[in-house]
């Protein structure tokens, strides 16, 4: 079992990268119209790509 932590720097880091990511969608969202599943659906293929990256 893994006890990796994140300093409370790269925390900082993190909630600015979902920010920017929950931006650039509600941006995607306004210009395309598309529905929250289609964004929802973008996000879990990210998750899917990191779950099988190793």
């Amino acid at each position: 079992m893994s006890h990796f932590q994140f300093t409370d720097e790269q925390f900082i880091e993190i909630r600015e990268i979902w920010r920017d990511i929950n931006s650039q969608c509600k941006l995607l969202q306004e210009q395309t119209g598309c529905p929250d599943s289609e964004i929802v659906k973008m996000i879990d293929s990210a998750k899917s790509y990191w779950e099988n990256k190793s």
